[in-house]
């Protein structure tokens, strides 16, 4: 039946006259289908003039009639597989380096569109060829066969180059040409930015925001990135507060990120909040080794065992093959947690299963090795290293300088030369580490003279310097000896060598001064070597400072230098006091000796040297021990015999919340 324009007339005079309310929708509905598909609509645009038409160039038409084919959405399946099968064999002549073969492959299909230069464009940057790439962008710019994909692939492109002026450029080379940057964009550039020049990463934040594009979980997992040991203290929160700002739901790679950052960062706080979250809400559904990887990591690091090894066993059960990174994180996370017989039985189990056997590799084996050198449990460290040689496993230059380290703290430094010889048969070459360890053992011993030949071994090889631990751990073994002129000139070959002294040498030089006798000495050296490289003295200077002059009865002095340790902005930790406690005792200095246990749980009556700063600020890092305020409770009673003090000292000092005081004094005072 066909619908005239007459039909349609008499049909609403009809409605018109009294029809139902079903019948005028029926009616409607058949008007409707009408309009649609007897082609009654109105035109898109609006029909251009002859004269109009007359004036555009060819050139121009086909442009209009390739957009048109672009961006229409609604091409049929054959002519979007034939796409794909063209992008698939332009991609794969350029991996195969021939670029003109695809181009002119290119030139050879009926319908050129974006999507086919983008897949050559893309295999380009794939390949790392910024050459042809830029040579296909010209192309397709001169094709006008852009979108906001092809720019993007160019900022892309920049931004793995390390390029990340190149990929500013390129942002602003697609506003010129019309297309405005979008989300994607922004990200790639934040990506390189935070590869290179991560202080700028926010300025990139807030442009994004200032051209309408959202930040989303991509943004935050890149943003997440550059968070780490040398950030800000607020940038981890920073992040934390967009997320809580954008729409996306935080998925595996976001989840993950967020973790890493709070372990690079140290931040367990927030790690606590993220894993208990995490654990009893599972808004995140983890499927990927490597996230796996990562919580069973931050576990270890908040000391959760239980949680570390749920998250294995459900790695498992989902029949996920760990890699030797995740296998690696469970054994450290048991070896670091005092779990170090349950580390080397699960490297076992690995050890036994074909399938895992060979993620088994040195780093797993050596959180085992330092598992039990820590634990001093030196021959089972010897007897894995049998272990480790018997089931083929390479052994690293980490690996052997635990072994080294082992052998120091076990005093076995006869087993030295062997593992040198094991390292040269494997083509190992001994670095500053196991040289500087190797000299430390020597030292230990009292055996100067190999620790010196070590050193001039150092000096002659081509692979390995002296640096400052080097130096240091020499001058310690000079102090140990008293040995002051070969310290001295320790310390001159230091400086000409170009190595700068740090407050960990004024440490040791404190203490050779002291073992020398050259208690005056110690003072100017402090002076002068902090001055000529312009750094403060720290805590563990002030403490063999304090040392030195408690040991020359020079006990006002000592009490000097503890006021300058908080004049200096520096807190003094539970050493600086253990050290003028005893010397008070032991030079019946009873009233001094009180108001510095005042002034360490922050009481009134706090030491006329330091009674002047706030109690907070008195209060060693880590308090004191009850067995050091025993031992100074009891010398002031017995030692300097005044009990009523002593008695006193402790009713005050039980009050302290926290001071866990009661069972050790009052043992000693009721005897």
């Amino acid at each position: 039946m066909a619908f005239t324009d007459s039909f349609l007339i008499q049909t609403a005079v009809q409605v018109f006259m009294g029809a139902r309310p079903e019948i005028l929708i029926f009616i409607f509905a058949i008007f409707a289908h009408a309009l649609l598909f007897k082609g009654l609509r109105l035109p898109l645009k609006p029909k251009r003039s002859d004269n109009d038409t007359q004036s555009k160039a060819t050139s121009d038409e086909n442009a209009t009639q390739r957009e048109v084919e672009v961006s229409n959405p609604f091409r049929s399946p054959e002519v979007i597989e034939l796409e794909q099968q063209q992008a698939t064999q332009l991609r794969k002549l350029v991996s195969e380096q021939r670029l003109d073969e695809a181009l002119a492959a290119l030139e050879s299909y009926p319908r050129k569109t974006v999507f086919l230069y983008n897949a050559i464009l893309d295999a380009c940057i794939e390949n790392q060829d910024e050459k042809a790439a830029r040579r296909i962008m010209d192309k397709a710019i001169a094709a006008g066969m852009t979108d906001v994909v092809t720019h993007n692939m160019i900022v892309k492109l920049h931004c793995q180059k390390g390029d990340v002026h190149g990929a500013e450029q390129a942002m602003q080379d697609m506003r010129s040409s019309g297309t405005p940057p979008n989300g994607v964009t922004y990200n790639e550039l934040l990506d390189g930015i935070i590869r290179t020049e991560p202080q700028r990463a926010w300025a990139i934040v807030d442009d994004m925001r200032a051209n309408r594009c959202a930040p989303t979980g991509v943004t935050c997992s890149t943003l997440l990135k550059g968070v780490g040991k040398g950030s800000k203290a607020t940038d981890l929160d920073r992040v934390l507060q967009l997320l809580t700002q954008i729409d996306d739901d935080a998925d595996e790679v976001l989840f993950g990120s967020i973790i890493e950052a709070c372990v690079r960062t140290g931040r367990t706080d927030l790690l606590c909040q993220q894993l208990k979250r995490h654990r009893w809400r599972r808004r995140v559904l983890v499927t990927d080794v490597h996230t796996f990887g990562s919580l069973i990591r931050a576990y270890g690091v908040v000391a959760d065992i239980d949680a570390a090894w749920d998250t294995w066993r459900q790695m498992r059960a989902n029949k996920i093959l760990p890699t030797s990174i995740t296998l690696g994180c469970m054994v450290e996370a048991l070896a670091s947690n005092d779990q170090v017989q349950a580390a080397y039985d699960l490297m076992r189990d690995c050890f036994n299963n074909e399938e895992i056997r060979p993620v088994v590799n040195s780093v797993v084996c050596c959180s085992v090795l330092k598992g039990f050198c820590n634990e001093r449990k030196f021959d089972r460290a010897f007897a894995l290293y049998e272990e480790m040689l018997a089931e083929k496993i390479e052994i690293s230059i980490v690996c052997f300088n635990v072994l080294v380290d082992t052998c120091v703290r076990s005093s076995e430094m006869g087993r030295i030369e062997g593992l040198l010889k094991a390292m040269t048969n494997q083509g190992i070459e001994p670095n500053v580490i196991t040289y500087s360890t190797i000299l430390k053992g020597y030292c230990l011993d009292g055996r100067l003279d190999k620790a010196f030949k070590i050193l001039e071994d150092m000096k002659k090889s081509t692979q390995v310097s002296p640096d400052e631990i080097t130096y240091n751990t020499l001058i310690d073994g000079c102090a140990r000896n008293c040995l002051w002129d070969r310290g001295m000139l320790l310390l001159k070959e230091m400086e000409d060598a170009g190595v700068q002294p740090s407050n960990f040498t004024l440490a040791v030089l404190v203490k050779l001064a002291n073992r020398s006798k050259r208690f005056e000495q110690a003072f100017e050296l402090c002076k002068d070597l902090s001055q000529t490289y312009n750094f403060r003295l720290n805590v563990h200077v002030y403490n063999n400072l304090m040392q030195a002059c408690t040991g020359s009865n020079q006990m006002q002095r000592a009490l000097k230098i503890f006021g300058d340790v908080f004049e200096n902005g520096i807190q003094p930790d539970s050493r600086s006091y253990t050290i003028l406690l005893r010397g008070c005792v032991s030079h019946g200095m009873r009233h001094d000796a009180a108001g510095l246990l005042r002034a360490a749980f922050g009481l009134r009556g706090a030491h006329v040297q330091v009674g002047k700063f706030k109690p907070s600020l008195l209060r060693p890092k880590g308090g004191l021990s009850p067995n050091i305020v025993c031992e100074i409770l009891e010398g002031i009673a017995k030692q300097c015999g005044d009990q009523a003090l002593a008695q006193l000292l402790f009713n005050d000092l039980r009050q302290v919340p926290g001071s866990r005081l009661d069972q050790k004094v009052l043992h000693f005072l009721s005897r």
